[in-house]
C-alpha cells in the first residue's frame, strides 16, 4: 500500500458516511482493491479510536459491511445522548404515602 494514505483518518466531529466515502475514493485513485484483508485493516485503523475498539468484536470481511456497523454504532450513540437529555428530573418521592398502599375508592 502506498504511504500516500497514511495520513487519512476519519476527522473529529466528521461522520462515518462522509469518511468512508473519502477513503474509497482516495484508494480506487491509488488503483487499491478495496476489500482486501489489509485496506479493511487501514480503514478500522483510520477511524475513531472507540470505532476500533468495537470491530475488535466483530471483524467485518468489507468495508460495506464494516460501514453498515459504524452506521449503526454512530446512530446509537447519538440516539443515547437524545435519550438523555429527554428524562424528566428526578423527582423525589411523595412523603404523605409513606409507603402506605393507597385504598382504591369504590
Amino acid at each position: 500500500m502506498q504511504s500516500s494514505k497514511n495520513y487519512l483518518r476519519q476527522g473529529k466531529g466528521q461522520d462515518v458516511q462522509s469518511f468512508t466515502k473519502e477513503f474509497r475514493k482516495k484508494t480506487l485513485n491509488l488503483g487499491i482493491a478495496l476489500d482486501t484483508p489489509e485496506v479493511i485493516t487501514k480503514y478500522i485503523g483510520s477511524l475513531h479510536s472507540y470505532m476500533k475498539h468495537l470491530f475488535s468484536l466483530f471483524e467485518p470481511t468489507t468495508i460495506n459491511s464494516a460501514n453498515i456497523k459504524e452506521i449503526h454504532i454512530e446512530n446509537g450513540k447519538k440516539n443515547e445522548r437524545d435519550d438523555h437529555s429527554k428524562k424528566p428530573p428526578f423527582k423525589p418521592p411523595n412523603p404523605k404515602r409513606n409507603g402506605k398502599e393507597r385504598r382504591r375508592r369504590q
